[in-house]
Formats: C-alpha cells, sequence, structure tokens
C-alpha cells in the first residue's frame, strides 16, 4: 500500500469547444471511458499491478471552465475539490488513480455546467415570456408591470 499525505493541484483550466456537431467535454469524456474499457477487458497476458494507493489529502483548488459554444460563451469559477482519505480504507489500483482523480474533477466541472444550463434556461424561458406577454398585451416596459398589477388586483394576488 502507497499513502500519500498530501496531492494538491492548483490552477487547473479546461476549455469546452463546440465544433459543428460535437462537444470537446463529451469526446474526452468517452475517449477515457474507451481507455477504461480497454484495459479492464484486455487483460491477455497482461500483468496488472495490484498495489494500491491511498491519499490522505486531495484538493483541486482555482478550478476554471472556459466555454465556447453556441449557447454560452463565459469562463466559468469551479468549486474546489478536497477529498480526505481519497481511495478509501482499502486504496485505488495504481492503474486507475488518474482514471478516479480525473471522475472526480469531471463531476464538479458537470455540475457547474448543468447548474448553469438551468440558470441560462431560465433566462431564456423568462426572457420568451416576457416578449409573448408584450406581443399579446401591445405594451413595453413599466406599462406592461403597470397592466399586469392591474389585472392580477382583480384576482386578489
Amino acid at each position: 500500500m502507497i499513502v500519500i499525505d498530501k496531492l494538491v493541484f492548483n490552477g487547473l483550466e479546461f476549455i469546452l469547444e463546440q465544433n459543428d456537431s460535437n462537444v470537446n467535454l463529451n469526446k474526452f469524456i468517452d475517449n477515457v471511458n474507451q481507455v477504461q474499457s480497454k484495459y479492464s477487458s484486455s487483460s491477455n497476458g497482461v500483468i496488472i499491478n495490484e498495489e494500491r494507493i491511498i491519499i490522505k489529502h486531495f484538493k483541486v483548488i482555482n478550478i476554471n471552465l472556459k466555454v465556447d459554444t453556441k449557447w454560452l460563451k463565459t469562463t466559468l469559477k469551479v468549486p474546489n475539490i478536497s477529498i480526505s482519505n481519497f481511495g478509501g480504507n482499502s486504496g485505488v489500483r495504481v492503474d486507475e488513480i488518474g482514471k478516479e482523480i480525473v471522475k472526480e474533477i469531471l463531476h464538479n466541472l458537470k455540475k457547474v455546467l448543468e447548474e448553469k444550463g438551468v440558470e441560462m434556461s431560465k433566462k431564456e424561458i423568462k426572457y420568451n415570456l416576457r416578449r409573448k406577454i408584450k406581443q399579446q398585451l401591445g405594451v413595453e416596459g413599466d406599462k406592461l408591470k403597470n397592466k399586469a398589477k392591474y389585472l392580477f388586483k382583480n384576482f386578489s394576488f
């Protein structure tokens, strides 16, 4: 068993780009999964190192994700990762430690993207609703607010 007291990655930057049909982060995840399944299923005569690693304190700090897609162009701050006893009591096999570290980082990236996507969707829905209401009522800005207040006043809101 290999025990590492502290492992810190500081200032990681990821770029999420989109071409006509693919997003590079999706392609990266697919490639990681393919490599993982390739090595786990092809142990034909290959000696697998059973040595294991435990990292007492694992941190990834100051992570940035630059997003450059059709629907979003921004840089997102990703929450820091801090894990005690990474690998648990039994540890992680030496040949799988990189994959497990990448999995933790990708999980955080995905979570931030999902949150940002929900936020962007809410803003887009709100904008579209306001636009349609303005079209239906034929009013703009403060007039819309006043007309809405007048309509809802009759419903005791």
